[in-house]
């Protein structure tokens, strides 16, 4: 079974081999994660985690610190029967006012 390792174990990893900022965001992606300072989120790594994010088979969701939705795969508009994340208006386009929202919300 496949398990991404916890935030702080990447962060002990990225201490131990010394890594350059570009080496470590890297590492940082491998792990599952985005960098921690999104000043240091350059456009090739936001690239990089989109193109994994429309390559998973899961439903998927790229959000920043403030929970904004920044994009999200065809499967998770599927599973919550959203609109394609443009159509959703701005103030609504973060995760905590969507799972406010009557369409996100089912009940089975």
């Amino acid at each position: 079974m496949l398990t991404i390792p916890r935030r702080s174990r990447a962060r002990s990893e990225d201490d131990y081999l010394e890594l350059d900022a570009h080496q470590r965001e890297e590492l940082w992606l491998a792990a599952g994660y985005l960098p921690e300072d999104e000043t240091t989120l350059n456009a090739q790594t936001y690239d990089l985690s989109l193109n994994l994010m429309h390559a998973f088979i899961y439903p998927a969701a790229l959000v920043d610190q403030q929970n904004n939705l920044l994009d999200v795969n065809s499967r998770f508009l599927r599973l919550h029967e959203l609109p394609a994340v443009e159509d959703i208006p701005l103030d609504q386009r973060n995760m905590i006012a969507l799972a406010f929202c009557k369409a996100f919300i089912k009940i089975y």
